[in-house]
């Protein structure tokens, strides 16, 4: 999507992170983000304080998504 239509996403959402406009696919390629006829996979990834990535969630199902990531940042603070 272009950064208009990502930026509205973002707004209706409430999110407070930028969503970054890939449309040349190189962060996707970058980070391993399987590619389906020129569109990357639904991928995200945790990343530690540390700016490693410590976790990525293959396959995201938005509804459970939120949840699942809030535990693994919670269990990986402890």
């Amino acid at each position: 999507d272009d950064q208009s239509c990502l930026a509205s996403f973002a707004q209706k959402s409430s999110l407070s992170f930028p969503i970054i406009v890939d449309k040349d696919t190189r962060w996707a390629q970058g980070f391993g983000v399987p590619l389906k006829m020129g569109k990357a996979s639904r991928v995200s990834f945790l990343l530690a304080p540390d700016g490693k990535v410590s976790k990525v969630y293959p396959n995201v199902d938005p509804g459970t998504h939120a949840a699942l990531v809030l535990e693994d940042v919670s269990s990986q603070s402890h």
